[in-house]
């Protein structure tokens, strides 16, 4: 990842004006987009990426003092991407939004799983930085997004279901969200109430978001799931999500995405069930790592 930042657009953008701004970055690189292929412009994807990078910019953070494999320098990788997220990523935002510093937001759109993934950014800059200001940013998007949380009545208890956009940012997607983004809220609510972060440092709130797996996305054993985090049913005055636009997913899905790890708040069992189902079924080759982690998350925790 390092070795291909760059200031520079590629393929047929890179003869576009502004291709170079003197920031580095990574470019999107899929055949979707003809409007974001070879450019740093897709703006849930940038939200996205260095909410991640930030987490192990602080992971190497955490580590600085330990003597790295084949001479790793933890403390030195630190600052690398510390300076490349505020330096680079965030100063190219502020600087296209006109958001200069302490302005806060700089970078935002309205959907529910890329505002919870930037409290996340958020949180760890806090943590790279000591600046308040960060911190302060996340209790704001947190405040926003637990409040765009609804909850609802299942057999087991109340569970948290969410419209697809935050309706506060006016988003205007109302439906409930969909399978294949849903994965990613639960993933960042989970790190979140494991970093004690205010608003989701509660169980109640990931147990509540486990229900909604147990109860409404799981609705065929480990056959096939919903293709919404309500069971394709409305809930709590969200409407499901349309039929003919969101399918049912396959197992080969749940394999590779988060699912599995609610399975440590879920008093039901039935996460940890369907998981350890489906992961027995695969040949070696099919296997990915979130079941595991699943298992000893939930070994860990209980």
């Amino acid at each position: 990842m390092r070795a291909k930042l760059d200031d520079a657009w590629t393929r047929g953008a890179s003869r576009d004006s502004g291709s170079r701004d003197g920031f580095l970055n990574w470019v999107w690189d899929r055949d979707g987009s003809d409007q974001h292929r070879g450019r740093d412009l897709h703006e849930i994807d940038e939200m996205r990426t260095h909410a991640l990078v930030a987490q192990f910019a602080y992971a190497f953070k955490a580590n600085e003092g330990l003597e790295g494999p084949n001479g790793v320098d933890y403390a030195e990788r630190a600052t690398f991407w510390t300076d490349y997220l505020v330096n680079h990523f965030e100063a190219k935002w502020r600087q296209r939004h006109d958001a200069p510093w302490p302005e806060f937001p700089f970078l935002t759109r309205p959907h529910m799983h890329e505002t919870v993934d930037f409290i996340r950014y958020h949180h760890y800059l806090y943590l790279l930085t000591g600046r308040q200001e960060y911190r302060a940013e996340a209790s704001r998007l947190s405040e926003i997004a637990l409040g765009n949380l609804v909850e609802v009545p299942t057999d087991v208890g109340p569970a948290l279901v969410s419209p697809r956009s935050v309706l506060a940012l006016e988003g205007s997607l109302e439906y409930l969200m969909p399978s294949t983004y849903v994965r990613y809220l639960y993933s960042s609510a989970i790190d979140l109430n494991l970093e004690g972060v205010d608003g989701w440092a509660s169980d109640d709130v990931i147990v509540e978001l486990a229900r909604s797996m147990s109860e409404f996305v799981i609705d065929n054993g480990a056959d096939d799931f919903a293709r919404d985090m309500g069971g394709g049913v409305d809930r709590g005055s969200v409407p499901a999500s349309d039929a003919d636009e969101w399918s049912r997913f396959a197992p080969g899905r749940y394999v590779i995405s988060p699912y599995a790890l609610l399975g440590a708040w879920d008093a039901t069992g039935t996460i940890a069930s369907v998981s350890r189902e489906i992961y027995a079924g695969l040949g070696s080759g099919q296997r990915d790592v979130f079941i595991p982690v699943a298992m000893m998350l939930d070994a860990a925790r209980n």
